[in-house]
């Protein structure tokens, strides 16, 4: 608790704010009043509420106050409204669109803190708190948060979640079973668990103390034959930069890949990979005797990766956050051997959230000998 003197001290300087007779947030000074215990139903004379204008931590502001008010069912009715506005497909719920509230003392990891908080104690939310956590924890960088309250929050929550689902350290062993194969991890240090498909119950069960948290996961080797676009979206546009013969590719044109990738939300580590056909030379590497004008990018917008690789087989690009606006990058090749070329499909995908990804089929490039 704050010392007695203090807080009426702050408790003083917030009630003119909250009250409309100071210039401030208003809003936010009057969740702060309803947490410390004030009586803030009657300082909402003249306060013009507009929820659907709201970002989330205006909308978590607004539930303070209405749950100090007394007015639950329309606290119920906020925590609603934060439904829509998050990603709750795959491990993880993150918030959608782009982070309009960021500043000093709010923003979007500190809205995820305070969502967790709600979550931990509210039996609606129970099932949901476990990807909100996963989502809270991939929105630190070198082990932190990016603001002072995201990180006072972020611990709160954790500490809170860890409490509420996580009370006693797992050991012992976990089986996994799925018609006859059967595999044991062990903890401390479990290891993945790859069973062959079959047409059974899958069981899970555990001998020892501690609940573990288990990710089930399917992959088939199935053809690619339409896009996938699951929290990611990708378009692929090829432009030619020099081709000797028009409307046909040869050997020694140059052509540039136009990739843009969007994020459905805010997304931690990225990574996008594109084939290259055999024999073609990624420009752009910095290598003597390469042309720069054939070399440079033309088409780039929103966030430019944090990490390149260009490689013989494949162009690859390594974003740490992900917004949801459309990024684009571009590439260029000049092609190195005639044949036709069938690529694998182009991928991207969260790394710590796989299920979090998108997938363009493979194409098929015909390129004749040099004229």
């Amino acid at each position: 608790p704050l010392p007695a003197p203090e807080r009426a001290r702050l408790v003083a300087g917030l009630r003119p704010i909250a009250e409309g007779r100071v210039a401030g947030d208003r809003l936010a000074a009057l969740a702060a009043l309803a947490g410390e215990g004030e009586a803030v139903g009657r300082m909402l004379a003249g306060f013009n509420a507009t929820p659907d204008q709201w970002g989330p931590t205006a909308l978590l502001d607004w539930r303070a106050v209405l749950l100090a008010s007394g007015n639950g069912p329309a606290a119920a009715q906020v925590l609603a409204r934060l439904r829509a506005r998050l990603d709750d497909r795959g491990s993880v719920m993150r918030f959608t669109g782009p982070d309009d509230e960021w500043s000093l003392m709010a923003g979007r990891d500190a809205a995820t803190a305070r969502l967790l908080l709600v979550a931990n104690d509210y039996p609606a939310w129970a099932s949901d708190a476990p990807r909100l956590a996963r989502a809270l924890v991939q929105g630190q960088q070198h082990g932190h948060w990016d603001t002072t309250p995201a990180n006072a929050l972020g611990r709160l929550a954790l500490a809170g979640f860890a409490t509420r689902f996580e009370k006693a350290t797992v050991s012992g062993r976990t089986t996994v079973s799925l018609g006859a194969a059967r595999q044991v991890a062990s903890w401390p240090n479990p290891v993945p668990v790859h069973l062959p498909a079959a047409t059974a119950p899958l069981t899970i069960s555990h001998a020892g103390s501690g609940q573990p948290w288990a990710m089930v996961s399917l992959s088939a080797a199935v053809p690619a034959t339409k896009a996938v676009a699951n929290g990611l979206a990708l378009r692929r546009q090829i432009v030619p930069i020099r081709q000797a013969v028009p409307g046909r590719w040869s050997r020694g044109d140059v052509l540039a890949v136009r990739l843009t990738i969007t994020a459905r939300a805010q997304t931690a580590w990225v990574a996008l990979t594109d084939p290259v056909p055999a024999g073609a030379t990624i420009l752009g590497g910095g290598l003597g005797g390469r042309s720069e004008l054939l070399a440079g990018g033309g088409d780039e917008s929103g966030q430019y990766p944090d990490w390149v690789e260009r490689r013989t087989g494949h162009y690859r690009a390594y974003w740490q956050q992900l917004g949801a606006a459309p990024t684009t990058i571009e590439y260029r090749i000049r092609l190195g051997s005639s044949g036709r070329f069938t690529l694998p499909p182009t991928r991207a995908e969260a790394m710590y959230a796989p299920d979090i990804n998108a997938l363009l089929p493979g194409s098929t490039l015909v390129v004749a000998g040099a004229k």
